[in-house]
């Protein structure tokens, strides 16, 4: 989301916001999940969970929440599952902001 860096919660744990841009290209409608894969943490859909209509484009926000300990530098390579049910449809690679670690 432009202009949004990262959000340190009141638990600790640091958020990002992400919007995202879909396209079902069949013609089922197909329910979408987001997972993520090579770090521990969360994904919170913003609003409602995205259902793709079959031929359609749908928008949605996600927050990426992540404990400080997966965070390897400022920008932290992450990768997120795009699924339908258990399937796996694509593996997507973005960039987690964060706080730079103090050496103490």
């Amino acid at each position: 989301t432009p202009g949004m860096l990262f959000q340190e919660r009141p638990d600790g744990r640091i958020s990002n916001l992400y919007t995202v841009k879909t396209v079902n290209k069949t013609p089922y409608d197909l329910p979408l999940r987001f997972e993520l894969l090579n770090v521990k943490g969360e994904i919170e859909m913003v609003g409602r969970q995205l259902d793709l209509k079959g031929g359609e484009l749908a928008k949605g926000e996600f927050f990426i929440i992540l404990p400080p300990d997966q965070l390897s530098s400022m920008k932290t390579k992450v990768v997120i599952g795009v699924f339908s049910g258990n399937e796996l449809l694509e593996e997507v690679k973005t960039s987690f902001l964060g706080p730079i670690k103090r050496v103490s």
